[in-house]
């Protein structure tokens, strides 16, 4: 098997307090594209695929695993197979010697240097694991598994100890496949301690996908509720998406979706509430959530040069960028350090998963793509950070480039845009959040004005 111990640039920062190296932002430059997307609960391992087109011959993945502490990467495929053998992984276990994904294109498991294959029924060929818990010796690993026809016909299902249960007693039949109906189900999730699990059902029919849970083996489905304030944002929703089951199974990341309508919502699996996160300045959709139940968010949705990630602190969205500048010493050049596209560097774009404790966080800074890897070390959770959240001011001012409008973020009343050269082009009061500008390819610098708020932001415009 080969391993890879590709260079990290390990930056270390310290405060300038009683507070000492709370932080480390370390970049994980994969130059095969690489998207590590799965942490384990203890934070220790991650997990994830390099995707390519095996050079026009069609599309190809390859799975890894990462050791978050060394930064020792390896390939769950031989050299051999890296361009004939495709593969995925999604979950890895405390001790990184278990891993779940798929295996030319067949569910399956990876330990000790091999990939074996799962259970299938009759009339099924293929299938993914998408996660696993090892509760009490017993190793219960969730996915689904497709028909031959690829995917006429998808079912939800768990393997324990690798035998296969189809969930026929616990997923009602009107949710299932069956001679009525094209329904499909899949298992995304599971939690720690094996009681809950993550689901949806007609997950290829965006319209009517409904998300579901399955908590010490009782059915429930996520549907549209209209209560809590939130009947305004329904009406115009045309689905939601399961993102992620956070690792002790208390919360669930969803996504609204809809016309001019993206944001987050998290499900509280105790009590079955809902709670819309509204209070970011753009359009965002859910990545991940903690064991506090903070959710992890990344907007505009439009845009991905101008991407930034949030997390949702005691009903404030906070810039993660901010945050950490402000609260944790890490610099601005070291978050630039993350991404050698000039275009992207300024931001963290993405968080995709989250330990437990809150205290390992991995993501990109390129588009979600991969290739832009990087892994947060805290001393403290983002929401447990040193002096009150409530304190810090952030600036929510931005701006962005599409369809031939200036797209403002925040509440500026005043723009000002320079060419590359200094030179000033536009300038303008702000009535409407998108200005017309019919702008060249190239690099601008834009000022929003809060006069108000005695506020200016300054910023780069990527026209492309």
């Amino acid at each position: 098997m080969k391993k890879l111990l590709l260079p990290l640039f390990f930056i270390c920062c310290t405060i300038a307090s009683s507070y000492a190296q709370i932080a480390t932002l370390t970049p994980m430059l994969e130059f095969d594209g690489a998207a590590i997307t799965s942490i384990s609960e203890n934070g220790e391992w991650a997990c994830g695929s390099t995707f390519n087109n095996n050079d026009g011959a069609g599309y190809q993945s390859n799975a890894s695993k990462w050791n978050l502490a060394t930064g020792e990467r390896t390939y769950l495929v031989s050299e051999d197979e890296l361009d004939n053998a495709q593969s995925d992984a999604f979950a890895i276990t405390n001790d990184g010697s278990l891993v779940v994904g798929q295996y030319l294109l067949l569910p399956a498991y990876y330990i000790n240097g091999e990939w074996h294959t799962l259970e299938l029924t009759k009339g099924y060929t293929i299938g993914e694991a998408r996660d696993v818990a090892i509760v009490n010796g017993d190793t219960i690993i969730v996915g689904r598994i497709f028909d031959s026809t690829g995917y006429q016909r998808v079912q939800g299902v768990t393997w324990v100890n690798g035998k296969l249960n189809q969930l026929n007693k616990i997923i009602p039949r009107e949710y299932q496949y069956n001679e009525d109906n094209n329904m499909a189900t899949q298992i995304t999730g599971i939690s720690e301690d094996g009681r809950v699990m993550l689901g949806a059902y007609d997950p290829f029919a965006w319209p009517l996908r409904k998300p579901f849970i399955i908590k010490d083996s009782v059915f429930t489905l996520l549907a549209i509720d209209t209560t809590a304030g939130l009947a305004d944002y329904y009406a115009n929703v045309d689905f939601f998406k399961e993102e992620k089951l956070n690792h002790n199974g208390e919360y669930v990341a969803l996504s609204f979706f809809g016309h001019n309508i993206h944001r987050p919502v998290v499900y509280n699996t105790t009590d079955n509430k809902f709670t819309l996160i509204n209070e970011a300045p753009v359009e965002t959709g859910a990545k991940a959530v903690d064991n506090n139940g903070n959710v992890y968010y990344a907007g505009p949705m439009t845009s991905g040069i101008d991407r930034k990630s949030f997390v949702s602190i005691n009903g404030q969205a906070i810039q993660v960028d901010n945050i950490l500048m402000d609260k944790f010493g890490i610099t601005q050049e070291q978050i630039n350090a993350t991404c050698t596209d000039p275009d992207l560097t300024g931001s963290i774009r993405f968080i995709y998963d989250v330990a437990a404790d809150g205290k390992t966080i991995i993501g990109s800074a390129g588009y979600g793509t991969g290739g832009y890897n990087w892994v947060l070390k805290l001393q403290y959770p983002l929401f447990d950070a040193p002096d009150a959240i409530e304190n810090i001011t952030y600036n929510n001012l931005a701006a962005y480039y599409e369809n031939n409008n200036i797209h403002i973020i925040g509440n500026p009343d005043y723009i000002e845009l320079y060419d590359i050269s200094g030179k000033l082009i536009l300038q303008s009061n702000i009535s409407t959040s998108a200005i017309p500008a019919n702008l060249k390819n190239g690099i601008y610098v834009v000022k929003l004005h809060n006069t108000q708020e005695n506020e200016v932001t300054t910023s780069k415009l990527i026209v492309k």
